[in-house]
């Protein structure tokens, strides 16, 4: 797993990473551009999990 700060690598791992990673870039690194491609990411990292925990629990429904 890629652990840069470099204001062009985005964030990566778990959220405790992801808040590691984003403490550890400095802020006149962090542009609006990467900040919202960084907010976009973890969006989409959470919804693909959401989606998996609802089809697991309703794979466990009773009808």
């Amino acid at each position: 797993m890629k652990t840069s700060t470099s204001p062009a690598a985005n964030l990566t791992g778990s959220v405790d990473q992801r808040l590691w990673q984003l403490s550890a870039t400095p802020k006149s690194a962090q542009t609006a551009v990467w900040l919202r491609r960084q907010l976009d990411s973890a969006l989409e990292a959470w919804a693909k999990d959401r989606t998996a925990l609802d089809i697991d629990r309703e794979g466990r429904a009773d009808f």
